[in-house]
């Protein structure tokens, strides 16, 4: 259980889910900043002073947590990371192995490329706009959030930066010294319940959890803290949405990138406009999910009643279904795709009593069209 204080001034398996958690190995060692011994690694930054102020608090805090800003040089970084499916069978093809790599040259310069074992996309930064190269735009949703990973300011400026912040219990056994919470903007006629966001911080005002209406929805962790060129910057780095791990990220170097060559930030001839929008861009009325995913999002359920009629002619098979899950996890709507006639309506009457969490994209609840699938099976 957390102890916690308030500083104040200052479904395979249709029923069943499991989770192996997996542990990420210790970083080699970062560069350290220009001028200074290279090699070893550098100590985090040293204890602030913490506001009493929580506005101020959120103003420190985002420049503590920022690797970006006019006072600083050009980068180079690189991680890896590992981004996991959720669905009830892990095999090693719904697991992914990639890598993410950023240059920063300040302002909107900037190139990041991710890439796995099937994909490769590079983003440019330009005084143009954003462009996109590989002919794939983002190909996660997690992925999207990379720059955020290793960024963590960025957190700060779209979700508290504005509002109007206020603390709340840290958990001390963690590390953290001081955690302000902030409500989402909703007008009084809106239909879903406004979302809170957490930020909790260490000593040094690092920020350690970020989370969207608790850490069972949306959690963003972030460890083993590395100072460079005066900022806390995180070296492992772990999304979970729905309480489940959906990404591990690892820093394996941070370094000073100067002199850079104009022409390694400079779009290729096919790279296509961004036109995904920004992460905080207006969610969508609804989006499709995997079978998979749905199955994650999954809070409560109730077995289908097995028809007597069908259980004594012996009766099996899979009943496909569409559903379309609401903004507060409800099933508010589903079809019969396809399956034994006999077990249809049963399926069908199940799943309405099903009770999901919502979907966040973008840190927005928004409407799930997805496939649910309703296994009869005869015990032996």
């Amino acid at each position: 259980m957390r102890k916690t204080t308030f500083v104040k001034p200052l479904f395979g398996c249709l029923y069943s889910f499991c989770f192996v958690a997996l542990g990420l190995a210790c970083p080699p060692a970062l560069a350290q900043d220009a001028g200074s011994s290279a090699a070893a690694k550098e100590a985090p930054t040293a204890a602030a002073t913490m506001p009493t102020d929580p506005k101020a608090l959120i103003l420190l805090a985002a420049k503590t947590n920022s690797l970006t800003g006019p006072d600083m040089q050009p980068w180079r970084l690189k991680a890896s990371l590992h981004t996991f499916t959720p669905s009830t069978s892990f095999s090693e093809e719904e697991n992914k192995q990639g890598k993410y790599e950023e240059l920063w040259a300040g302002g909107e310069k900037f190139k990041q490329i991710y890439s796995d074992e099937e994909y490769s996309q590079t983003l440019y930064g330009t005084p143009n706009g954003k462009f996109i190269a590989g002919g794939l735009h983002f190909v996660l949703g997690e992925v999207r959030q990379l720059k955020e990973f290793f960024e963590p300011a960025a957190y700060l400026r779209q979700y508290a930066e504005g509002r109007n912040p206020e603390f709340a219990p840290a958990d001390v056994d963690a590390g953290e010294s001081a955690c302000l919470r902030t409500v989402s903007d909703r007008s009084k006629d809106s239909k879903t319940e406004p979302l809170v966001y957490l930020f909790c911080f260490d000593s040094s005002l690092r920020l350690a959890r970020f989370s969207i209406n608790g850490d069972d929805d949306f959690l963003v962790l972030f460890r083993r803290p590395f100072s460079f060129k005066g900022r806390a910057i995180p070296t492992e780095v772990e999304l979970r949405r729905h309480g489940i791990v959906r990404m591990l990220a690892n820093l394996e170097s941070l370094e000073a990138a100067e002199p850079i060559e104009e022409s390694e930030l400079q779009p290729p001839a096919d790279a296509v406009p961004d036109e995904s929008g920004p992460l905080v861009a207006a969610a969508p009325t609804s989006v499709n999910v995997s079978a998979g995913v749905a199955v994650g999002m999954i809070k409560s359920s109730s077995p289908p009643i097995y028809p007597p009629e069908a259980k004594a002619a012996g009766i099996t098979g899979t009943v496909v279904l569409r559903a379309v899950i609401g903004v507060k996890g409800r099933v508010t709507d589903v079809q019969v795709v396809s399956g034994p006639p006999a077990l249809q309506q049963t399926a069908v009457d199940a799943v309405r009593s099903w009770q999901y969490r919502p979907y966040l994209l973008n840190g927005e609840p928004v409407e799930v069209n997805t496939q649910i699938n309703v296994i009869f099976a005869l015990s032996k």
